[in-house]
């Protein structure tokens, strides 16, 4: 039985089937560092600071207007009417974005890259064009963005 190896589209290092879940989680390390390093996550409207919007709870994301007690949570119709009005503005442009993974992936647009990819001798200024569909080698079969998606949920979660 032969071990199918894959080739990682982040860091290009072959990596065995049964090796696949400790490589990502080296990467899943890899973007909570660098989502810790986004400027400004917080939703425009509220009057936390980032600091104590970190605290107090375990994931940046997360709804600060959580309802501890059932009794005093509305019904599910009511809930279902009301609208979301938290949005995650961008410090680098005019873009609002109501849910916290679509600021990440458009965040990518402004973040520099300068990557060349060693399988395809490309040149990628900016994150999202080498990790998203634009960057596709033919050499390289998994789809980086595909990967990056999934890795980048997991470390948020």
């Amino acid at each position: 039985m032969t071990l199918e190896a894959f080739q990682c589209d982040v860091c290009f290092e072959s990596i065995t089937r049964k090796d696949v879940k400790v490589h990502l989680r080296k990467h899943q390390a890899q973007m909570l560092d660098l989502l810790s390093r986004l400027p400004d996550i917080t939703p425009s409207d509220s009057a936390q600071s980032d600091e104590e919007l970190f605290n107090a709870s375990r994931s940046p994301y997360r709804n600060q207007n959580r309802r501890s007690h059932p009794e005093k949570q509305p019904s599910k119709t009511r809930r279902s009417q009301t609208t979301r009005s938290t949005l995650f503005q961008c410090s680098k442009c005019p873009h609002q974005s109501k849910r916290p993974h679509d600021y990440t992936r458009h965040y990518t647009r402004h973040h520099d890259c300068n990557v060349t990819c060693p399988q395809c001798d490309r040149f990628y200024a900016k994150t999202n064009e080498f990790l998203n569909k634009k960057h596709s080698c033919v050499q390289n079969p998994t789809s980086s963005r595909k990967f990056f998606e999934k890795g980048l949920r997991v470390a948020i979660e």
